[in-house]
């Protein structure tokens, strides 16, 4: 059951990227670099900048705590335990093909969960724990985004991105568990001036 959903779901992304000629791809691959290692993970950048930010201090220390936390659940943990085999690695061939057609991006690690996803879902719940919740909903668009963008890359499941979703909420949580405790104590204006 879970494969044909897994199938079904990136069988219509696929049609997408056809009926629209692969013109999202550059637009899909820049939002997937957001959270690529191998450009040092530009949202923790974000994240230190928001730390050198009086005003901005607490959500981006929120932010690099989840980011973190996310980071030993789910690449040096769930990951290597679960040693789930991309799409394009399974041996299906409509997956090597789509995966192929949008550009054949190659990941070293496994499938499960999404780590752009959970990294991306810890931080934007850090933001929406600590910033105006009147528009703080709206980090929750780029969660939305990421999970799209490695659907379309065809380097996870759309149940990688599920897991992946629901292990970065459960980091920003205990993020904000962390700083509610210690923040005050610890942080706040004592950081950096």
């Amino acid at each position: 059951m879970i494969h044909f959903i897994d199938y079904t779901i990136l069988k219509l992304i696929h049609e997408f990227a056809l009926m629209t000629g692969n013109r999202f791809t550059p637009f899909i691959r820049f939002i997937s670099y957001l959270c690529d290692s191998h450009a040092l993970f530009p949202i923790v950048w974000i994240s230190i900048i928001l730390i050198c930010i009086k005003k901005t201090r607490k959500v981006g220390t929120a932010m690099l705590i989840a980011i973190l936390i996310n980071f030993l659940f789910t690449n040096l943990g769930l990951k290597n335990i679960v040693g789930r085999l991309r799409p394009y690695q399974s041996g299906n061939v409509d997956y090597y093909n789509w995966w192929k057609y949008v550009g054949g991006l190659a990941m070293r690690e496994y499938s499960f969960p999404s780590g752009h996803v959970s990294t991306t879902m810890a931080a934007m719940g850090a933001v929406f724990f600590y910033t105006n919740k009147k528009y703080s909903w709206l980090a929750f668009l780029l969660v939305i985004l990421m999970g799209f963008s490695r659907n379309y890359l065809v380097v996870h499941y759309p149940t990688d991105v599920l897991g992946g979703a629901i292990i970065g909420f459960i980091s920003a949580l205990i993020a904000r568990i962390i700083i509610n405790r210690y923040y005050n104590l610890y942080i706040s204006d004592n950081y950096i001036e």
